[in-house]
């Protein structure tokens, strides 16, 4: 990939035991559930055990002090619960790891180290009725720059 496209910034997931030999094509290393994980098979959230974090911690100081590469992860929380993901952020951010709380299926936005929260605004416009909401000028002028808020 590099070779094909040099610009390209690969943020390896995991890979560990390959590092040592590709970490200077690295633009970042994720890896999943430092404190809160999601188990497939019995579709549940799960709370990692310090073994484990301990594990992963090992591998993060070696990415950040030898390899000197940014670390994301991705832990896990139901969609409904923002103070989950908050707090699961939180943790994450003070080991300086790169946050970001999600649900399984990554459908939801997640918490990082910022949080988009939803916007409501109310255009006021007086449209062709013709013209299909979406495709009124409100819209089209408005849309872009309400996305940056």
């Amino acid at each position: 990939i590099k070779a094909r496209y040099p610009e390209a910034r690969l943020i390896f997931n995991r890979g560990f035991e390959i590092l040592p030999q590709v970490h200077d094509l690295a633009y970042a290393v994720a890896f999943e559930s430092l404190y809160r994980g999601w188990d497939q098979g019995s579709k549940q959230y799960k709370q990692v055990n310090d073994a484990d974090r301990e594990w992963l911690m090992g591998h993060v100081r070696k990415i950040r002090d030898e390899y000197r590469l940014p670390v994301i992860a991705i832990d896990y929380c139901p969609p409904t619960d923002r103070a989950c993901a908050r707090e699961t952020a939180k943790r994450i951010k003070a080991q300086g790891v790169v946050p970001y709380v999600t649900d399984p299926d990554l459908s939801t936005i997640g918490v990082g180290r910022i949080e988009v929260l939803p916007r409501k605004v109310l255009i006021l416009q007086d449209r062709d009725p013709r013209t299909t909401i979406d495709t009124s000028e409100g819209v089209r002028f408005v849309a872009t720059p309400l996305n940056f808020l």
